[in-house]
């Protein structure tokens, strides 16, 4: 679905049902239905953002997907902790209502984020490089560095190396 609905699209679509949700969570607070609805939602959202990020990633380096994965993995659990965190803080401060209102800011973020890679200014140039051979990673000093621009929708896979000669 990606491919033909397109990436950015898919993340709007993604990020509209996680405000959705979240609405419903809002409004269907004293509701079972609701709150069930808005679980639904929310993963579902959460499942379009995710595929679309990782359709991106995947096609910078094909070879490497799988430590692309892990990169992407590892931030995307470090994101759900700080997620986590900031929702915490807001039930202790301000109940039901402080929760919702972190989902939709956090959402909301992300939509900007999205919107942000349309313009010239936030666009980041292509890095389209070949992996390192695990060998020559094992053979010689590796100073690498990863930088995920963008995360939502434009990311690029930086590595440098220096070998002693």
């Amino acid at each position: 679905y990606i491919r033909r609905v397109g990436v950015r699209r898919f993340n709007y679509i993604g990020v509209g049902l996680q405000i959705l949700a979240w609405l419903l969570f809002f409004f269907g607070a004293d509701s079972y239905a609701a709150l069930v609805a808005g679980i639904v939602v929310v993963d579902i959202g959460m499942q379009c953002i995710q595929l679309s990020n990782q359709a991106t990633l995947f096609e910078l380096d094909p070879s490497a997907s799988n430590r692309i994965n892990t990169i992407f993995m590892s931030t995307y659990f470090a994101g759900g902790s700080l997620g986590t965190l900031l929702s915490g803080a807001a039930w202790s401060l301000y109940g039901w209502t402080g929760v919702v209102a972190a989902g939709i800011l956090l959402s909301s973020a992300s939509l900007l984020v999205t919107l942000c890679t349309m313009l010239p200014f936030c666009r980041f140039p292509s890095v389209r490089r070949k992996a390192l051979p695990v060998e020559t990673c094992r053979q010689a000093p590796v100073y690498s560095t990863t930088s995920i621009h963008s995360p939502f929708l434009s990311a690029r896979t930086e590595l440098s190396y220096m070998a002693s000669q």
